[in-house]
C-alpha cells in the first residue's frame, strides 16, 4: 500500500500540457532511505519496494509517459547525512521524494520550503501541520488516523474532490 499512491502523486506533478509531438522527458523521483546504520534493518526494505515500483511503471509505459529515474540516498542513520542528502537529492533535480526515514524531522523544513512533494511513513511530528501540504503519508495524521494520501495533492492541483 505505501507506493501505491506514488503514481497519483507522480501523475499530477507532470501533469503539465505537453508540445504536440514533443518527447516526454524522464522524471527523478528521490528515496530517502536507511539501507545501513543503527535503522538499515527496518527501513531499508523500502527502497526495494520502490524499486520493484519505479520497474514495473516503467515496464507499462511510464507515469503519464514519463520514464522514472530512481535515485536512492542512504542516510546511514546519520542526521547529518539526511541532511546533506535531502539537499542532494534537490540539487541532482528529484521532482518527488519517497522517504522512509525515522530521521525526517532533521531535513522536513528543507524539503517544505521547496514543497518538494514527499511520500512517507509519516512517523514524525514534524510531517504534519496545516502547512506541510507536500507531505504525503498512507496511514495519515497520527494525532487524528485520518489518511489523506491519496487525494490531498490531487485535490489541490486539479481542484476536484
Amino acid at each position: 500500500m505505501f507506493v501505491a499512491v506514488i503514481p497519483l502523486v507522480l501523475a499530477a506533478i507532470v501533469a503539465v500540457p505537453m508540445t504536440a509531438g514533443a518527447a516526454k522527458s524522464s522524471i527523478t523521483v528521490g528515496v530517502l532511505n536507511e539501507t545501513s546504520g543503527e535503522f538499515g534493518a527496518q527501513f531499508g526494505p523500502v527502497q526495494a519496494g520502490a524499486t520493484a515500483w519505479a520497474d514495473w511503471e516503467n515496464a507499462h509505459g511510464g507515469v503519464d509517459g514519463h520514464h522514472i529515474n530512481l535515485k536512492t540516498y542512504n542516510n546511514d542513520s546519520s542526521p547529518s547525512e539526511a541532511v546533506s542528502n535531502a539537499h542532494l537529492a534537490a540539487a541532482q533535480g528529484a521532482v518527488a521524494l519517497i522517504d522512509s526515514d525515522p530521521l525526517f524531522d532533521s531535513y522536513g523544513p528543507y524539503l517544505h520550503s521547496l514543497d518538494m512533494p514527499v511520500y512517507a511513513f509519516g512517523i514524525t511530528p514534524g510531517f504534519y501541520g496545516a502547512s506541510n501540504n507536500s507531505f504525503f503519508s498512507y496511514s495519515g495524521d497520527i494525532a487524528d488516523g485520518k489518511s489523506d494520501a491519496a487525494i490531498k495533492f490531487y485535490v489541490q492541483q486539479f481542484h476536484k474532490t
